[in-house]
Formats: C-alpha cells, sequence, structure tokens
C-alpha cells in the first residue's frame, strides 16, 4: 500500500535513517555533545547531562554487582523524580530490561506484574515500600532498592518541605549504591534488535494487563520518530556521533519549530506510561531539552513554572488543558514562550484549543498512539497553520494505518492480514 504524502510537511524527509544504538545511547550522546547543559530539574534541584550520565553509569555498575544481568527484569515502581530517570537508563546499561509499575496499582496488581514480567529486582519509594512489602514473598522479587525523595532536597528545604527518609530493612539504599560504585560503561553486547528494553503493560479490551515486549529498536525508533516530526532533520552518524542533517539552507533554529540543546519542556506525564518514557524521557534526553519534571499536577504551580523556567515543550492529555485554561488567572500568565503543547488520549476540545492557541505562541499538536504499537502512531504537522480541528494527525515516519476491515478480512495477499482476525489497527 503506497503511503499518502499530499499533506507531508515541506522538506522534511519521508523516511529516517534509524540509529543501531541501544536506549541508553541517547544520553551518553547528550551527555558527549553537551554536558553541562541542564538535564533534569525537580523541586529545585538541577543535575546536568553529564552529570546525569555518571550517576547512570554508577548505577547501572551497582546493578550488575548485585546480581542483574544481560535480559534480567528490573520493574521501577516510583513517581516522576530524577532517581526513576537514573535507575531507568542505569538498568538498561547493566543490559536488563524495563518493567514500569504505577505507583497507584494495589499490592494485588503489583504482585501480578512483578509475577508476570518475571521482575527479581523493584526499586520503589521508601515512604510507600511499605504498601507492598507483603506482596512480594508471593512474586520472585530478589532484591529492592529504595530511594526517597528528601533525597533530592538539601537540608535547608527539608526545613521547608518536610520529606523525611523513611528507613526500608532488608532494601538497599539507592543513594548509597550511587556513592559506593564508580562509573562503568553500558552493555556493549546487546541486539537491539532483539534484546528488550520494556515490557510495559497495558490493559487491552478484556482480562488482565497484558505486557507489550519492546526491543531497544523499537523504543530508539519511536524517540526518533517524535523528535524529527518537530523539526524535520534527517539522521546520520558521523564517526559514532547522531547528527541532525538539514536541507540546504534551512536554519535549524530559525526555520524549525524546536531545535537542538535549546528547548525546555514541563513534564507531568508519568513516565511509568509508554507516553511518558518514551515521548516525555528518551525523545527529551536525546534532543538535549532541558527537562523540568512534576511528580503531580496543579495547575497554578503548572503556569507559574512555565513562566519561571520558559518552558517552551508542554504535554498530555486535555485532562491538564481543561484545568489550565479555566484556571482564573490563566490569562494573566505571559505563556507565549511555548511553541509546542502536545494532547493525546482524548479529543481535545474546540475552545480549550482555541484558548491555547490565544495564549501560546506555537503549535498544539494532537496525536495518538498506543503502548502495543510503542507509543506514538501519529501527529498532526507542526505548522500552526496545520492544524486540522478534530484529526489525530498524519502516520508518523515509516507507518502505515490500515482500516479494520481491511487488516482483519480474510485475504490471501493482504500483507497485513490477521490469521486470527485480532490485529491492531496501527501498524
Amino acid at each position: 500500500m503506497a503511503k499518502n504524502f499530499k499533506a507531508w510537511p515541506k522538506g522534511w524527509p519521508t523516511s529516517l535513517n534509524y540509529p543501531q544504538i541501544p536506549v541508553y545511547a541517547f544520553l551518553d550522546q547528550t551527555a558527549k555533545r553537551n554536558p553541562n547543559r541542564i538535564a533534569i530539574i525537580f523541586e529545585g534541584l538541577e543535575l546536568t547531562y553529564g552529570e546525569f550520565k555518571e550517576l547512570t553509569d554508577r548505577f547501572g555498575a551497582a546493578l550488575r554487582d548485585l546480581g542483574v544481568k544481560k535480559g534480567s527484569r528490573v520493574a521501577i515502581r516510583l513517581p516522576n523524580c530524577p532517581q526513576f530517570a537514573i535507575a531507568y537508563y542505569g538498568l538498561l546499561k547493566s543490559g536488563a530490561t524495563f518493567t514500569p509499575l504505577s505507583p497507584l496499582l494495589a499490592p494485588g496488581e503489583v504482585a501480578y506484574q512483578l509475577n508476570d514480567s518475571g521482575a527479581e529486582t523493584l526499586i520503589a519509594l521508601d515512604e510507600q515500600f511499605p504498601e507492598v512489602e507483603p506482596v512480594l514473598s508471593t512474586t520472585g522479587v530478589k532484591r529492592v532498592i529504595t530511594t526517597s525523595l528528601a533525597d533530592c532536597q538539601g537540608p535547608l528545604k527539608n526545613c521547608l518541605k518536610e520529606t523525611q527518609k523513611v528507613e526500608t530493612p532488608g532494601a538497599y539504599d539507592m543513594i548509597s549504591l550511587l556513592k559506593k560504585y564508580e562509573p562503568a560503561p553500558g552493555d556493549d553486547s546487546i541486539d537491539i534488535m532483539k534484546d528488550l528494553a520494556h515490557i510495559s503493560y497495558t490493559g487491552g479490551t478484556t482480562g488482565f494487563p497484558k505486557g507489550v515486549m519492546l526491543p531497544h529498536s523499537n523504543v530508539v525508533a519511536n524517540a526518533t520518530q517524535v523528535a524529527h516530526w518537530l523539526n524535520g532533520a534527517q539522521i546520520e552518524m558521523v564517526d559514532g556521533i547522531l547528527e541532525m542533517v538539514f536541507p540546504p539552507g534551512v536554519d535549524p533554529i530559525k526555520d524549525r519549530l524546536t531545535a537542538q540543546d535549546r528547548e525546555t519542556a514541563l513534564v507531568v506525564s508519568p513516565w511509568y506510561h509508554a507516553l511518558g518514557t518514551i515521548r516525555y524521557l528518551n525523545n527529551l534526553v536525546y534532543t538535549g531539552t532541558t527537562i523540568v519534571v512534576f511528580r503531580r499536577f496543579d495547575p497554578k504551580e503548572y503556569l507559574e513554572a512555565v513562566v519561571k523556567y520558559q518552558v517552551t515543550i508542554l504535554g498530555g492529555a486535555p485532562q491538564l488543558y481543561i484545568p489550565l485554561v479555566n484556571h482564573p488567572d490563566f490569562k494573566s500568565y505571559d505563556l507565549t514562550c511555548v511553541k509546542f503543547a502536545a494532547s493525546g488520549a482524548a479529543p481535545l476540545p474546540l475552545p480549550v484549543l482555541e484558548r491555547m492557541l490565544e495564549a501560546f505562541s506555537g503549535v498544539v499538536c494532537e496525536a495518538y498512539g498506543m503502548t502495543e504499537c510503542t507509543m506514538g502512531a501519529t501527529a498532526n504537522p507542526p505548522d500552526r497553520s496545520a492544524i486540522r480541528v478534530g484529526s489525530v494527525g498524519l502516520p508518523a515516519f515509516d507507518t502505515s494505518i490500515l482500516s479494520p476491515a481491511k487488516i482483519c478480512r480474510p485475504a490471501r495477499k493482504e500483507k497485513f492480514a490477521s490469521k486470527d482476525r485480532r490485529s491492531c489497527p496501527v501498524i
């Protein structure tokens, strides 16, 4: 089936040169290119990309010494915080597979996913660990590592936040591990086409949540698809360094919506969700974006952060934007710094879209995806004049979409025909 490129952004490549790298190389590449750029801002704590990489190298070394090896499954049950990102890239560097656990899951649901994924290591928040500790004996978990939000704050900040570290007997302390181990490079034996980066769970339609198995190549491809949809660059590997190549005469800063190593994103989408891990972690790390991390959503704090940090990228579901534009002080904030606001999971009401376009200088983009196809599948063009109300946009680079009828009917010559008639309508 030939893909229709009539509405394709002018000057954009129709196909990408996907880098043959493991997922953790996104961080390594950015840290090498721009080590002093701020990577993460969290409740006053700032980490540069160089510091971020070193911490992941230390954590990967710690995991290997504790018995985590290539193919091991490591579960993370944390809210958005720097330790989540450090644990994520660190476990990938150890050769392990990431499996996320929502902190909102009940203990029985946690036990089910731990058993189903085969996780032997659990990384959890100290204050939430007592909720799941009683069910761990029914799982294959061999080791627990806990961390505290208090570790992100100095003594003075703790006087204001009143965040105290909780003792968790029998568990390893993440900060102690990071201090103990020297940095070590990531596992270079990873087969990106076969070795799993993620086992992410999705509710599907019936029964228990199902684990979606994603090799490194899938995650790398989808993260780069998201990034290059906004900047229209091609990918080239030059002497081991990933480079973004633009058509002749194109100024990457003036002529494109977003630019490498120049943007700031405000992230509240949970990293334990596919949308969070790929679009709002890997994509942002790949492009050298400064990530202002929120662990929960409060409209007033969100608006204040946009202004304080001059945030250029936002993202979430309509449930984020609706209370935002309805906040009584919404119009009093200067939000013209926002270049790009992505919305998915549900249709964005027209009145909300209109108020967002009035407030932001850039593009409001509705998109669609699901865990079963890694994450993102479609998006509206990154052009304010190309916004189409009620549409989730065009299929991403190297992505085709077929109607359910075409997929599901028996056909000898249909390339994507399903033998059991249960195909996903996004390919």
